[in-house]
């Protein structure tokens, strides 16, 4: 595998293509950088970066599988960082998803004349020519793939051409799992504040329904106890003077005015005034 490294990294620098370092330094910076990305979107679009800069590709397409199995292209970028949007730069899911069953790296000189692919209706509309691809491997399992293509020159990517691409993605394919699960996390966690902020509101509520609650049964409960308290004070015995009619016996036996024993036991007000037959009897008038 060095031997490859070493003989990719010196063909790499006789073609003329610029290199900042040799090729196993370069790997070992870009490495680092990618241990210090976590956000998994800035993480897959470097790593799409680099592959096309190592392979020397038009275009890449980093792809990652779904609980469900199925393929997702997360990421599909051109030469200087580029995004690729158009009906055109569309991927290859015959080739890639022969990549990802097998997991297996292989080299396309020609897609057009392979004679896997040749006849795949994908390469045909597409003329797919150069293709080189790796599968993202994680933890012995493989978790997508990364493809880089030149669709304008046929013999771009050789065997040679595989190790290096092979030890970045499976470098990559770590720090990427490491994101997911990190996204993953932080998911659950937004959820989770959701749910208890959600729960707290409700609590919050429900309690100040209650408290309101509460403070009407207790306002009603001191009417309850005022109304009874004068039932009860009005529906003992009283004593009422037998002689003059004008006075009553309290409860702490007191004989007070018929006035003042109505207002201290109930809510009304004595006023005054003279009855039909006092106003006929001249005796009241004395």
């Amino acid at each position: 595998m060095f031997q490859q490294l070493s003989q990719a990294s010196q063909r790499f620098s006789s073609e003329g293509q610029p290199m900042r370092h040799n090729l196993l330094e370069h790997i070992l910076c870009v490495s680092r950088h990618m241990a210090e990305t976590q956000a998994l979107m800035p993480l897959l679009n470097y790593v799409m970066d680099e592959a096309i800069e190592l392979a020397g590709a038009e275009r890449g397409y980093l792809v990652l599988i779904q609980p469900d199995g199925t393929l997702d292209v997360r990421v599909k970028r051109g030469m200087g960082g580029v995004a690729l949007e158009a009906a055109e730069d569309q991927v290859s899911r015959s080739i890639l998803s022969q990549a990802v069953e097998a997991s297996q790296p292989f080299v396309l000189r020609d897609a057009m004349k392979d004679p896997r692919f040749g006849e795949s209706e994908s390469v045909v509309i597409l003329e797919l020519r150069s293709i080189m691809c790796v599968p993202l491997v994680s933890r012995g399992g493989t978790i997508g793939a990364i493809y880089v293509e030149n669709r304008s020159i046929r013999n771009r990517f050789s065997e040679d051409d595989l190790p290096p691409l092979i030890l970045f993605a499976n470098q990559a394919a770590v720090y990427i799992e490491n994101a997911r699960l990190l996204e993953a996390l932080q998911k659950a966690h937004n959820s989770l504040e959701i749910r208890v902020r959600e729960r707290t509101a409700e609590l919050t509520k429900a309690k100040a329904a209650a408290e309101a609650a509460y403070a009407e049964l207790q306002r009603r409960n001191q009417e309850l106890q005022k109304a009874q308290s004068t039932i009860e004070t009005l529906s003992d015995f009283v004593p009422v003077c037998a002689w003059c009619h004008n006075k009553i016996k309290d409860e702490k036996g007191r004989w007070v005015s018929l006035e003042l024993y109505i207002e201290t036991h109930s809510e009304a007000t004595v006023t005054h005034g003279i009855c039909l037959d006092c106003a006929q009897n001249p005796r009241s008038r004395i």
